[in-house]
């Protein structure tokens, strides 16, 4: 904070969009990191964005929800995520970082406080090797799984994670990949039939899979691709304040104005920007 105890940080990139969104309309993958005296964490490379911030800039680019997805410099301390939707239960949830021991209760205990997921990774402190452990709790009370593998690491453990009976979410497009594989790769053909017969859903957050910054053309066969497979199993996100992009940090108004360039049907925005995240998240 300032000496005059505002926020001095301002948020990366414009706050700006020529999108209209509808109402309603969700980021599904968004963090915050708030003051660090408040929420201690050792690492110090985050922006300050604390939810105060999120909520501004979501609010001017016309978002009425957002997910917020536990941040890895926190590992299982969702304390300031947990007082992020305390402040807006109607207008947030959560995605945390929990242990693979994590008892029955404690879940129910997120879940009343608007947690509606847990994600798992390759790496970090949720690894993807606790999901066997933790899923029948996670079945029991209706969470879902959220994912950022790579797409050939979850195409090789597919039959596994689906036998676990519960929803998975892919971030980041099913990636990371190389775009350069091109949607007729075996493994995203692979992918495509899978989402398209499974309780299988896509995060459209195309950066982290693109080596054409910042216009990102290069991940929007993929995009497509997903998008025809299973249209109501879609969702949008950002990805905002965009941690560890470096040069490559994106623009959110950017982010928002390219994605109404690539889905044009006010239907299908309507569906991947309110319906199918009220649904997944379990909004009013």
């Amino acid at each position: 904070m300032s000496k005059d105890g505002k926020f001095s940080v301002q948020p990366p990139g414009q706050v700006a969009s020529g999108l209209v969104l509808p109402q309603g309309a969700c980021d599904c993958h968004g963090h915050i990191f708030p003051p660090r005296d408040m929420y201690p964490t050792k690492d110090a490379t985050m922006a300050l964005a604390p939810v105060e911030v999120y909520q501004d800039v979501h609010s001017q680019l016309g978002f009425s929800r957002g997910v917020l997805v536990q941040g890895g410099a926190y590992r299982f301390d969702n304390s300031a995520m947990l007082d992020a939707l305390d402040l807006h239960p109607d207008s947030l949830r959560g995605v945390a970082l929990v242990a693979a021991d994590t008892t029955l209760d404690d879940l129910d205990r997120l879940k009343q406080r608007h947690v509606r997921a847990l994600r798992f990774t390759n790496g970090g402190a949720s690894r993807i090797d606790g999901l066997p452990e933790i899923a029948p709790k996670m079945r029991a009370l209706g969470l879902h799984a959220e994912m950022f593998l790579g797409l050939s690491a979850f195409i090789a453990r597919a039959d596994e994670l689906l036998a676990f009976g519960i929803p998975l979410v892919l971030d980041h497009l099913a990636g990371p990949f190389d775009s350069g594989i091109g949607t007729h790769a075996p493994d995203f053909q692979r992918l495509l039939r899978l989402v398209a017969d499974h309780d299988i859903w896509v995060k459209l957050t195309p950066a982290r899979n693109s080596a054409q910054f910042p216009g990102f053309a290069d991940a929007r066969p993929f995009h497509d691709a997903l998008i025809a497979a299973r249209p109501d199993r879609m969702v949008w996100g950002s990805d905002w304040p965009f941690p560890n992009m470096s040069e490559a940090t994106p623009d959110l108004g950017a982010l928002l104005d390219l994605f109404g360039e690539w889905v044009t049907e006010a239907a299908l925005r309507r569906q991947i920007l309110v319906d199918n995240p009220a649904r997944l998240y379990a909004f009013p």
